[in-house]
């Protein structure tokens, strides 16, 4: 799931707070999780302010349409029933 903090409309020059979360929601362990997601064009990701619960490999790039997607690779196991 992602929300956005504080949530409702936003001016331009605002910072805000995306959190993804996830989870494991099938009945066997997942290896090496990758989450990625595209930014709107509205937004500009601040490079250094990516953060993860857990180690991970981060990163973020333009793609083909001129926003940026995230990207954090979990290497390791994630267990059923873990987020």
């Amino acid at each position: 799931t992602k929300s956005v903090d504080p949530p409702g409309p936003k001016e331009a020059g605002e910072f805000v707070t995306i959190t993804i979360r996830y989870m494991n929601t099938g009945a066997r362990e997942v290896n090496d999780v990758v989450i990625s997601d595209s930014l709107s064009g509205r937004l500009e990701y601040v490079p250094g302010s990516a953060q993860s619960d857990r180690p991970s490999n981060f990163a973020a790039a333009e793609n083909e349409v001129g926003s940026v997607v995230v990207r954090w690779e979990l290497p390791g196991t994630l267990l059923p029933g873990q987020s």
